[in-house]
């Protein structure tokens, strides 16, 4: 069994933590993550760690060292909040810094549940402008599609799937 480092980069309180705990099958809520938290959880026979970036700006700093050695990245952004996609071009620049243009990635719009303010073209726009994996729709909340992101990403990262070509 390989181990993966998967980090979760995007603005705070778009369901970061939420949507880890979810798919790592914790119970419980999620509060503001100050600095970084880390959850794991096993997919395709890989151990995966992730690594949860407080998305505040006061935070922002310690994103480059989360980067670090990642073997891919979550972009999170709330589907009730645009600005939050608009948001991640800064998360995205930062990790290319960091792991160089390619990386592997997957989009995530949260908060399905709550509606949407952000149009799935708009979304799916960003994802292929960016050279994502692919872009999925999740409700933390809910537990809708909360492992699917993780599993695309995983199988991207060993070359064995690809939502968007």
């Amino acid at each position: 069994m390989g181990r993966l480092k998967v980090v979760l980069c995007g603005e705070g309180g778009v369901g970061k933590t939420a949507l880890a705990r979810a798919a790592a099958g914790k119970a419980g809520g999620a509060g503001m993550t100050v600095g970084a938290d880390f959850h794991a959880m096993e997919l395709g026979g890989e151990r995966v760690i992730v690594w949860d970036v407080g998305g505040e700006e006061r935070f922002r700093f310690f994103a480059p060292i989360a980067l670090r050695g990642a073997s891919g990245v979550l972009y999170v952004f709330d589907l009730t909040r645009p600005a939050t996609l608009d948001a991640l071009e800064g998360w995205v620049g930062i990790a290319r810094r960091e792991l160089g243009d390619g990386h592997p990635a997957v989009l995530v719009g949260n908060k399905v549940d709550l509606g949407r303010r952000v149009d799935r073209e708009a979304a799916e726009g960003f994802a292929e402008r960016e050279g994502m994996l692919g872009y999925v729709e999740t409700s933390a909340k809910e537990g809708i599609n909360v492992v699917v992101p993780f599993s695309v990403l995983v199988d991207g990262i060993r070359g064995r799937r690809r939502l968007l070509s």
